[in-house]
């Protein structure tokens, strides 16, 4: 399957990836196609710490007045102090130094001491980030219209990702969007990509994310990353805090140390990427609405029963 961002290959091997690794690869890759707040702020850390050095990541600041979580990070947002009709407007970066101070305070709460010399507000930090922009991940990029795409016009999204940005690095940070929502668990790309290439995936995504995965069959990266404590934090802040603690373990450890944790759980990594391209969408939305219309509900087994009292009909499933 030929594109101008490279051939995608069905069926790339486990050890054909290993080899790719062990020929020299960066450590985290960080790519998404749009822009959000957590995004923002993760590539402000990975800049502010100097483990950027170590990742491959792909960013473009976007438009300054919008993005789905809140004004972009980068440039400074307009506040007007409510004291009287000649109230003063004020310009700063409110989102991220929030951020910043929120994931600050987690972390010294849960004793990430390690973590807290990397949250600090720093202007040079911002400057650079624009000076750098956009951070172009793949080498494929610089042949296609990359930089010249416009704000806007809405095609940067729709971007195939190229595919040897898997083949360069060990593990995926995956934001999902709109990580507020409680009542969904989105999964996309960001997702997909990482299994379809054996990558250990550290998810900042929505509430109970995991959980539902491993519901539908899918392996955990638990020997990877920990994963139970993100999969239930409350806030994004709390999910991110945990996110960087994880992030900065990975960092610290051996490359080889990495690639050989991989090798170990090769059975995972190839049974999510099977199970992945078997496709079972269609099968679990005919099974939800089987629950649905006949009041039941689905053992872990797959298998159905009663339920033991009637739902309340203004319940909203």
């Amino acid at each position: 399957m030929q594109s101008q961002k490279g051939e995608w290959n069905p069926k790339y091997r486990f050890d054909e990836h290993i080899s790719n690794l062990e020929k020299g690869c960066k450590r985290l890759l960080r790519i998404n196609r749009t822009q959000l707040g957590c995004r923002d702020f993760m590539l402000y850390w990975l800049e502010n710490t100097g483990y950027i050095k170590d990742s491959i990541v792909e960013h473009r600041l976007g438009d300054p007045s919008f993005a789905i979580e809140g004004p972009n990070m980068f440039y400074k947002e307009k506040s007007t102090i409510m004291d009287g009709d000649d109230s003063p407007i004020t310009e700063d970066f409110f989102s991220l130094k929030s951020y910043i101070w929120r994931c600050f305070k987690i972390s010294k709460n849960l004793k990430f001491d390690y973590l807290l010399p990397g949250l600090n507000f720093n202007e040079e930090v911002i400057d650079r980030i624009k000076k750098n922009s956009p951070y172009i991940a793949s080498e494929f990029e610089k042949e296609s219209d990359f930089r010249n795409l416009k704000l806007g016009e809405g095609r940067y999204s729709n971007e195939t990702i190229p595919v040897d940005v898997y083949y360069n690095s060990i593990f995926s940070w995956a934001s999902t969007s709109l990580t507020d929502r409680f009542d969904q668990v989105f999964i996309n790309a960001s997702t997909f990509n990482p299994i379809l290439h054996y990558h250990p995936i550290v998810f900042n995504s929505n509430p109970s994310h995991q959980h539902y995965m491993i519901w539908d069959g899918f392996k955990p990266y638990n020997w990877f990353t920990e994963s139970e404590m993100p999969d239930c934090a409350q806030t994004k802040e709390e999910r991110m805090t945990l996110n960087l603690n994880e992030i900065h373990q990975l960092m610290n450890k051996p490359k080889d140390t990495l690639i050989g944790i991989i090798k170990d759980n090769r059975e995972s990594l190839e049974h999510n990427r099977k199970l992945l391209f078997e496709c079972k969408s269609i099968e679990n939305i005919i099974k939800k609405l089987y629950v649905i219309i006949n009041e039941k509900y689905m053992n872990s087994d797959g298998s159905f029963d009663e339920l033991k009292s009637k739902p309340n009909k203004n319940y909203l499933l």
